[in-house]
């Protein structure tokens, strides 16, 4: 008799079920609170205002080597340019994304040793300056740390040694401050995304025993509630009922399991794509859905081709430096590259010119008549709103913008990549 119970595909439903859930339950339960709490909080980070706020205003009256030069020097291929203040004063180039070059001499930004590291943060913390000690050298990642990349490894970890409990992770290899922890963010992150992404330090460290595991218990819970969905759905009697001592019932289960029949019918595809999504979110079952890193090609099929370094000059940069600071002090310098298709030409604007910020005026025109609006007072205090004529004229002000634009530049820019870059960017994936 029991052997015929197994052998009925309701009966196999129910118990799959219920031993699942029983060896699931609590880690799906942990799951859902910790992302709960992930939308308000997560892991400690040092964040980009802190660090700009220690930088000096980009000053480039000391620049002598252009970033062309510095990029030859060492070797770079000079596709990505950041143009800032290093925390020693000087300007630097930021090339590739992780190379720094001073722009006064042309040498590399060197790293940080252990005693570097302490003076920086007593320069960061100087009310703290008799208190800041060293606390530990990182070299392979700690509970903070996981998400670094292998690059900025190792890391000297300094204690603040204030109320907080404020630790500074700074990079030995890059010299700057990668990572910030306090007691409170520790606690946070880890009810948080420690929890959420089963993030141990020892488990996370092997990555492909890490994902496989994450994934397969999420694609087994998925399994687990459509069981749960489906015995529902034939357990269920309507219109007829079942015959209760309590009475009529539409669901053959009492107390608890009664809640937990009707709750489960309810709130049933929503668990079940929940923990679906947690596994794909990880490239499984399904690896070829994962993201693929972007290709040079497709880094670059805005611009058509790497960004022209050797059109950012030191004059110009200068030059360009003084026309910002006439409305406020940048710390920062992203460079750009457009390339615009007039007809059957192209025109590779200069990163830094007044065709690139004549195209840059032209791309946003649609916005301005909003901002123009708008009194500097509602600017600041959000909770301000514009009366409804003032939007009604900038919507209209907006569309007819948008018309003209578009009566002017149609079939003279093209938004897409030409056909050969598109087949190289193909290849390459």
């Amino acid at each position: 008799m029991h052997l015929r119970k197994l052998l009925d595909w309701k009966t196999a439903l129910i118990y799959l079920h219920r031993w699942m859930g029983i060896v699931l339950g609590l880690v799906f339960v942990v799951w859902f609170i910790s992302g709960v709490a992930m939308m308000y909080v997560g892991m400690p980070r040092l964040s980009v205002a802190e660090r700009l706020g220690h930088l000096p205003p980009l000053d480039l009256s000391t620049a002598r080597v252009s970033p062309a030069e510095a990029a030859e020097r060492h070797q770079l291929l000079g596709q990505q340019l950041e143009i800032e203040m290093y925390f020693d004063g000087r300007p630097m180039y930021r090339i590739d994304g992780t190379t720094k070059v001073y722009a006064d001499t042309g040498d590399l930004v060197p790293g940080a040793s252990e005693h570097e590291a302490i003076a920086l943060v007593q320069r960061w913390v100087p009310q703290y300056a008799s208190t800041v000690s060293y606390d530990g050298y990182v070299t392979n990642s700690d509970q903070w740390t996981l998400g670094e990349r292998r690059g900025t490894m190792p890391l000297h970890r300094i204690a603040v040694g204030d109320p907080a409990g404020t630790h500074y992770y700074v990079s030995e290899v890059t010299g700057e401050p990668t990572m910030k922890t306090d007691r409170r963010s520790r606690v946070l992150g880890y009810v948080s995304a420690v929890l959420h992404w089963t993030y141990f330090t020892s488990f996370r460290r092997n990555q492909p025993l890490w994902i496989q595991s994450v994934a397969w218990a999420a694609l087994l819970g998925t399994f687990m509630t459509l069981a749960g969905f489906v015995v529902g759905i034939v357990r269920t009697r309507y219109p007829r009922h079942y015959r209760m001592r309590s009475g009529p019932s539409h669901s053959p289960y009492v107390g608890w399991m009664k809640w937990h029949h009707y709750v489960g019918l309810f709130f049933g595809i929503v668990t079940m794509t929940w923990a679906f999504s947690g596994a794909m979110s990880l490239g499984m079952p399904f690896t070829s859905m994962h993201n693929a890193p972007a290709t040079d090609a497709q880094r670059t099929a805005v611009g058509r081709s790497p960004l022209s370094i050797d059109s950012i000059t030191v004059d110009r940069m200068q030059r360009a430096l003084q026309v910002i600071n006439r409305s406020f002090a940048p710390k920062e310098l992203d460079v750009l590259q457009f390339v615009v298709r007039w007809g059957l030409q192209e025109k590779e604007l200069v990163p830094i010119s007044i065709g690139a910020s004549l195209l840059q005026f032209l791309l946003s025109v649609v916005t301005l008549p909003i901002a123009k609006l708008l009194p500097p007072s509602v600017l600041y205090q959000p909770a301000i709103a514009p009366s409804s004529a003032a939007l009604l004229v900038a919507v209209a002000a907006a569309g007819l913008s948008s018309a003209v634009a578009y009566l002017v530049w149609f079939d003279r820019i093209a938004f897409d990549a030409p056909k050969e870059q598109q087949r190289e960017a193909e290849a390459q994936s």
